[in-house]
């Protein structure tokens, strides 16, 4: 019987993962509105399909990129800081209010708002990274694995 192996990815450093959130919205005249979040966490963890390994020049170049979908989902801890960045549709009550709702309820509450905003685009970065090997089970199988 063969067992599902994934990359589990994750800082050697603390504040060094992100989680980015592109977010959109169409209105009944097709008018587009996005906002975009990233949000520094001290400490968390990823995965990567055995498909799509991460590479040496991924992690000398700082950029290793996750799916936060992938695996077991991203593991984020503690939020540093929250930076926003929106179109000029927005006026500062909208983005006020934005960004208290984020504060408050975070991807959860995009999530309870769906009929409103669609997440476009969703990563989770590392400037610093180690990488295990693991079961379905997310037992380590092979620890700091040498990266290609």
């Amino acid at each position: 019987m063969t067992t599902k192996q994934l990359y589990r990815v994750q800082p050697t450093e603390h504040n060094a993962i992100d989680a980015y959130y592109n977010v959109v919205s169409i209105n009944e005249q097709n008018q587009v509105r996005g906002w975009s979040v990233t949000e520094t966490y001290e400490w968390g963890h990823a995965f990567r399909e055995l498909t799509n390994p991460v590479t040496a020049w991924e992690v000398e170049n700082a950029i290793v990129h996750c799916d936060p979908d992938t695996g077991f989902g991203a593991y984020l801890a503690g939020v540093v800081e929250s930076y926003f960045k929106f179109d000029d549709s927005f006026s500062d009550l909208d983005r006020e209010e934005i960004k208290l709702s984020w504060a408050t309820g975070g991807v959860g509450w995009l999530n309870n708002n769906n009929q409103i905003w669609s997440i476009t685009e969703s990563s989770i970065r590392m400037q610093t990274a180690t990488v295990d090997l693991v079961d379905e089970a997310c037992v380590i199988i092979e620890e700091n694995i040498k990266l290609v």
